[in-house]
């Protein structure tokens, strides 16, 4: 894990860099994973699916490198649960990571925006997490635009666990993920051509109340994308 404020900046600098997405100091995921239920436990490892399962939890960076891990949590405890019961949302609570402090984003808007987590829709919107708007946003919106960025940074590029076709495996560093060039053309990765594991499965989503500030944060991400922040070729995952 980064200890200084100094090593979080250079992995904000990645994401904007590689995936071109400001202010990410990691993104997170989570997986069922199917095993025999432990002797006189009773359901207690039961999952959403009424199966026991324990649950593996890890950060990155914007190289699929892992910062954190969390391996072990019983499948009972839900997904947002699980990320509040590691010692990672522990110390970001307590604000003892050495995240940077918000900084404006863009001019001439004079909002700070802060440093946070991308997620997807199964964890929660909040200051320090950051996931795709919910629903289908319309065609050509900014909603629409940043919810397909945030895909790119986090489901398509930096997934922790493959499941579904979207999400890409980043237990290695040699090249077997896809790959987006400057021109947005992707490069498939040899992991395409493995099969898919049948143990692993996703975690849930529940419906959350986001804090207003949280909601103002992404709507502001999404102004950025759409004004500051346009690449060239982001209109083409409508």
């Amino acid at each position: 894990m980064p200890a200084t404020e100094e090593e979080w900046l250079a992995i904000t600098y990645g994401f904007e860099n590689k995936w071109n997405f400001p202010h990410a100091i990691g993104t997170m995921d989570g997986k069922h994973v199917v095993l025999e239920s432990p002797i006189n436990s009773g359901n207690d490892y039961d999952n959403y699916k009424q199966f026991p399962s324990i649950v593996l939890f890890a950060l990155v960076d914007e190289n699929y490198k892992f910062l954190y891990v969390n391996v072990g949590s019983k499948g009972r405890i839900s997904d947002g649960g699980l990320f509040k019961n590691t010692k990672l949302y522990e110390n970001l609570e307590k604000r003892e990571l050495g995240i940077p402090s918000p900084k404006i984003l863009q001019m001439p808007s004079k909002t700070e925006v802060p440093f946070f987590i991308l997620g997807d829709e199964a964890f929660q919107l909040n200051e320090n997490t950051i996931k795709p708007y919910e629903g289908t946003p319309e065609r050509g919106s900014m909603e629409r635009i940043a919810s397909n960025e945030s895909c790119l940074s986090n489901n398509s590029s930096i997934q922790l666990f493959k499941k579904k076709p979207c999400k890409l495996p980043a237990l290695r560093t040699t090249r077997i993920f896809d790959t987006v060039g400057n021109d947005g053309e992707r490069a498939q990765g040899s992991w395409r051509n493995e099969p898919a594991p049948t143990s692993l499965l996703p975690l849930t989503a529940i419906p959350r109340r986001p804090t207003i500030h949280a909601k103002q944060v992404r709507d502001h991400l999404a102004r950025h994308f759409i004004s500051n922040g346009v690449i060239a070729w982001q209109n083409n995952y409508q």
